[in-house]
């Protein structure tokens, strides 16, 4: 169980990572493009990562954590009417 001990230092990391990726989402915004968009935030999110030289088990968390982070910002933001929807999947 000893490989599981950075699993709080990656919470950690997300929870001051998830500022940064809701302003890639609302830089990122452009109505009907909910794949692409996502791809691009995680995009950002994972040359992030590189540069800061995050080992590779931690990165594939993080950017899976990123994942469903970027879902559960875009759903709150078109809940509270800040996205128009564009037809696309968001």
């Amino acid at each position: 169980m000893r490989w599981f001990s950075w699993i709080p230092d990656a919470l950690r990391f997300m929870g001051a990572l998830a500022p940064f990726i809701r302003g890639l989402v609302e830089a990122f915004e452009t109505p009907g493009f909910g794949p692409e968009k996502k791809e691009a935030v995680l995009g950002s999110v994972k040359e992030t990562l590189t540069e800061l030289k995050v080992p590779g088990v931690i990165e594939t968390f993080i950017l899976w954590m990123s994942g469903w982070l970027i879902d559960r910002i875009v759903k709150q933001l078109n809940d509270a009417g800040y996205f128009k929807t564009g037809g696309g999947t968001e």
